[in-house]
């Protein structure tokens, strides 16, 4: 018994293939069979005939972080067929910050990320993702921001990242990729990620690649 049947539909399956005519059956939220299932029991029918049936698609960049937090439905993404979006793109976005500089980086990033509520929790990534999980309408995975992790160790300054500073920086940074951040991001345009050197990008980098080829 399948919970949805899209029938008659050319699935379409992210592989590179050729799309293929076939029938999906979903069980709660997960595809069960493809194929012919014409005949199954099922609780509801969708005919997708010439209609083609695809895995959702993921938004490589976007800047929806702070609109999904006022419009979680989301519709603009879903009826494009994404279901899964990265936040923290180009180096910026709401976490590691402390309330006070979520404040203030929210009225900054507002013309492009929208206008959050002004009281979350922005003290973590852990803190970060729980606003959104089960909360929107879409998966997102976030990448720790270069900007946001600058932000929140030197505030608006341009001054090089030594010292205590790099060293706090870098257990942001860890402490960002152990609570379920998925990479890094920088941004050549975006405060205060371009004060930024090359080469304190270069031992940040470095440090994560270490990271990430030891797990």
């Amino acid at each position: 018994m399948f919970d949805v049947l899209i029938l008659n539909g050319v699935v379409v399956d992210g592989t590179g293939a050729r799309g293929y005519r076939a029938d999906v059956g979903v069980v709660g939220e997960r595809i069960d069979a493809i194929g012919d299932l014409a005949h199954a029991e099922t609780r509801r029918v969708i005919n997708a005939a010439g209609l083609t049936v695809a895995p959702g698609f993921i938004d490589t960049h976007t800047h929806s972080e702070g609109d999904l937090l006022v419009n979680p439905q989301h519709a603009c993404g879903l009826r494009q067929g994404i279901t899964t979006e990265f936040l923290g793109i180009d180096g910026m976005s709401y976490a590691p910050l402390s309330p006070e500089n979520y404040r203030t980086y929210r009225h900054w990033l507002s013309g492009l990320l929208g206008w959050p509520p002004e009281d979350l929790d922005m003290s973590s990534v852990a803190a970060f993702r729980a606003n959104y999980h089960k909360k929107v309408a879409i998966n997102t995975a976030y990448l720790a921001p270069n900007g946001t992790l600058r932000l929140e160790v030197a505030g608006w300054r341009d001054v090089p990242l030594t010292g205590d500073l790099m060293e706090r920086y870098k257990r942001l940074l860890r402490e960002s990729i152990e609570q379920g951040a998925v990479g890094f991001t920088t941004g050549s345009a975006y405060y205060p990620g371009p004060w930024t050197s090359t080469d304190e990008l270069v031992e940040i980098c470095t440090l994560l690649r270490s990271w990430t080829a030891s797990t």
